[in-house]
């Protein structure tokens, strides 16, 4: 289409002939009346007309695009000349118009169209009035519209809008905002517990590392120079709705003074990189004379250059993200609701009695009835060694180590021979034999890799230098088998089967406190360094205070024993052998979750902020949403009984016994490793 002169825009002074009346009519109508309007505005007319010829030619341009596609031979194969001419005419004679006569033009030129063209012309306006609202706003604002949406799928779709909308979403602040209000932090991936109380000592709010032997392992992301971390506590408020608080590890920016360095590690960068570049265009350009020592120059300032490229590269591929973070959390979290990746290991054991887990990111250790404990690889559960050694079943096993900064894994193990072994797990190497108990072995715990606490049917407990082997203390007072321990600082917690709980100095070895109230015996004990909680065989649970040792409460609603307790800040889970499960507030020493979750003795239980996983001697191990106590799946198939469940963010364990064939006699123990951190697998 060819583009006119000023001089060409006067309007068309009839129509061309047409073979329908009414058209022409219309048509003659319409100019009519602009005709008149534009000889009362002549002049106005034509300086408007000169100042506005770029957006004319624009708008020429496009009505070619709109209504008759991207070909402009479609134009001249659907009109004569004469009415080409005569509708480029009146285009331009309507791009002179003010804004009241082109209203009024079009709703002339409307209302001559049928439903079928208003349909048409409604496809080239809809798309027109269409307005990226956010590309509008100030980015701050377009950011802080976005802080509303707390649907991470939503965002997902919305940075598919268009580019704008997916560069807005790649800033952090979105993302950050979305893993507070998700609550997703940075947890330990050690798991532990002894052989039956399952209290869980990296769940308290203990800090057993005044002697730098057990620092905490971040192993999902490590922030130590990208991110300061915080604790936030769980607690319920008045109108029963519960929150974090002291035990989830959220991310927050980076310091000033760390930013600082960063900035600067960049700055020198990109600085070396531009030097480094510079020295390269001068040594191609100098004279022949020298071309072999500045050649020499050259090389020498490029590989400097492939190393400040490779620093850069490493910088950034360390650079903390709370978008890559927070999808990581996600999925994992969708992982667990749908089902992760599931290796059986099958070949590894006969029919043998699972007494002790514990696994971290690189090891599943495994204590078994028949004198055995089993190393399997936490990432492909192949079976990596056995440590033979014990004479009898090993009720009790606990291992330290295997951080960043401290790799060496030190296992402590007890059993039915009465000895307590030191192992070197990452050699399988035996250390140390320690004697003295008279009876077996059933608990121990470790404070950290130099000192272990162990418990026995002798009734007696003895604290051990597990580094050189030798009796620190013998700790004399229970009257019968010491059943359970906790530890916390210096101070350990221990039920026994005479019905009282004592708090223990490690120290000096001295009784500080004799915890009472229970009339039978007791079975699982919990300790945070402030509180003690028991449970019973009296179906009964205890919380008592720490530092006077008095009986803050006695909490009722089991019908059975209470083998199996996880306390975490103030929130308290207990497991019976009714096979009910309970989730208590002791803030306010209330329930605020009874589940009936089996049909049998709950065999092990472990929660965390989100999700509270139980397996039972009724074969079943479920997945329960803690806040609402739902069911949300069944994690494994039903088999004769449940032995072991740990878990950690990304991982479960479970140790179960399943029948073999037709015969009810042959069963045969598994492990199950779960793996739901699938961009791993």
């Amino acid at each position: 289409m060819h583009l006119y002169s000023p001089d060409d825009l006067s309007p068309p002074a009839t129509p061309p002939s047409s073979s329908s009346s009414s058209s022409t009519t219309s048509s003659g109508t319409i100019s009519s009346s602009i005709g008149d309007t534009n000889n009362s505005n002549k002049h106005q007319q034509q300086k408007h007309n000169n100042k506005n010829l770029p957006s004319q030619r624009r708008l020429r341009s496009s009505y070619v695009d709109l209504s008759m596609g991207d070909n402009p031979a479609q134009l001249s194969s659907t009109l004569d000349k004469s009415r080409l001419d005569y509708i480029v005419q009146v285009k331009t004679t309507f791009q002179n118009l003010s804004p009241q006569q082109k209203s009024a033009f079009l709703s002339e030129l409307l209302n001559c169209c049928d439903n079928q063209l208003l349909a048409f012309v409604h496809t080239l306006i809809a798309p027109r009035l269409k307005i990226d609202f956010l590309k509008q706003l100030p980015i701050e604002l377009a950011l802080h519209v976005l802080s509303f949406i707390d649907d991470p799928q939503t965002l997902t779709r919305a940075a598919s809008v268009s580019l704008f909308w997916n560069e807005l979403l790649k800033d952090e602040s979105t993302w950050k905002q979305l893993c507070l209000k998700y609550q997703y932090h940075d947890n330990k991936s050690s798991i532990t517990s002894d052989g039956d109380s399952d209290s869980y000592i990296n769940d308290s709010n203990c800090n057993n590392n005044a002697d730098n032997d057990n620092n905490d392992d971040h192993n999902n992301i490590d922030t130590t120079t990208t991110a300061t971390i915080i604790t936030s506590p769980i607690t319920t408020t008045n109108s029963g709705q519960r929150r974090r608080r002291n035990n989830s590890k959220l991310l927050f920016p980076i310091s000033g003074e760390k930013k600082e360095e960063e900035i600067s590690l960049i700055s020198s960068l990109s600085t070396s990189s531009f030097s480094s570049t510079c020295s390269s265009s001068s040594s191609s350009s100098a004279s022949a004379s020298a071309s072999s020592a500045l050649a020499s120059t050259s090389s020498s300032s490029l590989s400097g250059l492939e190393r400040q490229s490779q620093q850069l590269h490493n910088y950034n591929h360390n650079i903390f993200s709370y978008r890559n973070f927070f999808k990581r959390k996600y999925n994992i979290g969708t992982a667990w609701n749908r089902g992760g990746h599931v290796r059986v290991v099958d070949d590894a054991f006969g029919g043998e009695l699972i007494t002790s887990l514990q696994f971290d990111e690189k090891y599943i250790v495994v204590g078994c009835d028949n004198h055995r404990i089993v190393v399997f690889d936490s990432q492909t559960g192949h079976k990596i060694q056995t440590l033979e050694g014990h004479e009898g079943g090993v009720w009790a096993l606990e291992f330290k180590g295997g951080e960043k900064n401290d790799p060496e894994r030190i296992l402590v193990s007890g059993g039915c021979d009465r000895d307590v072994r030191v192992w070197d797990l990452n050699r399988g190497r035996l250390l140390h034999v320690l004697r003295g108990h008279t009876s077996t072995v059933r608990c121990l715990r470790m404070k950290n890799k130099r000192i272990a606490v162990t418990g026995s049917r002798d009734a007696t407990m003895r604290v051990w230098d597990i580094q050189r082997g030798v009796l620190l203390h013998v700790l004399l007072g229970h009257q019968a088998s010491v059943r359970c321990l906790d530890i916390c600082d210096n101070i350990v917690a221990s039920g026994s089967y005479d019905y009282t709980a004592r708090l223990w100095d490690i120290r000096t070895g001295q009784c500080l406190h004799v915890l009472v109230g229970h009339h039978l015996q007791i079975y699982a004990i919990a300790f945070d360094g402030k509180k003690v909680v028991t449970g019973s065989l009296d179906s009964s649970i205890r919380v008592f205070s720490a530092s006077t040792g008095q009986c803050l409460a006695t909490l009722f609603g089991h019908t059975s024993l209470v083998g199996h307790l996880q306390l975490r800040g103030d929130t308290l889970v207990s497991g019976g052998s009714d096979g009910c499960l309970r989730v208590w507030d002791l803030e306010r020493y209330e329930c605020i979750q009874q589940i009936s979750a089996h049909d049998n003795s709950v065999t092990s239980l472990q929660f965390d902020d989100r999700k509270m996983v139980s397996g039972s001697a009724d074969g079943s191990v479920k997945l329960w949403d803690i806040r609402e106590g739902r069911l949300i799946r069944n994690i494994s198939q039903p088999t004769k009984t449940v032995w072991k469940i740990q878990f950690s963010d990304t991982k479960a364990v479970i140790l179960m016994q399943r029948k073999q064939g037709d015969n009810p006699g042959s069963n045969k123990t598994i492990l199950e490793l779960h793996n739901f951190d699938l961009e791993q697998v």
